[in-house]
């Protein structure tokens, strides 16, 4: 178990460096999917389902890897901010989060990185 939270402790020490790491990964997902990384309409039409006529299994693994890599991002955000700590967030994190919560594509509330 200590190995576990030992993992996790490392994982909000630079939380710069892990969002960064997050973006990456996010980025690449969606340029697998054909879906530009600053694309907000494209993400959500991503979470509303599959396109017509294509196959819905990788769709459905990519999606939900997306989503968790979501959560995480949001839970390193969180932990950052009640440390008073601002990671700073780039434009695809703005984007995807942009996407998820169905906002359209104006500039974000969200802070810039």
């Amino acid at each position: 178990m200590a190995t576990i939270q030992a993992e996790a402790g490392g994982f909000f020490r630079n939380p710069g460096r892990e969002v960064a790491r997050l973006e990456d990964e996010v980025a690449r997902r969606l340029r697998l999917l054909g879906i530009a990384p600053d694309d907000r309409a494209g993400i959500r039409r991503l979470l509303a389902g599959p396109p017509a006529g294509k196959a819905g299994g990788q769709h459905d693994s990519t999606t939900a890897d997306l989503l968790g890599l979501g959560l995480l991002l949001v839970r390193l955000l969180r932990q950052s901010a009640s440390a008073g700590r601002d990671p700073g967030l780039g434009p695809t994190s703005r984007a995807f989060i942009d996407g998820v919560l169905g906002r359209r594509s104006t500039p974000s509330a969200l802070p810039e990185k």
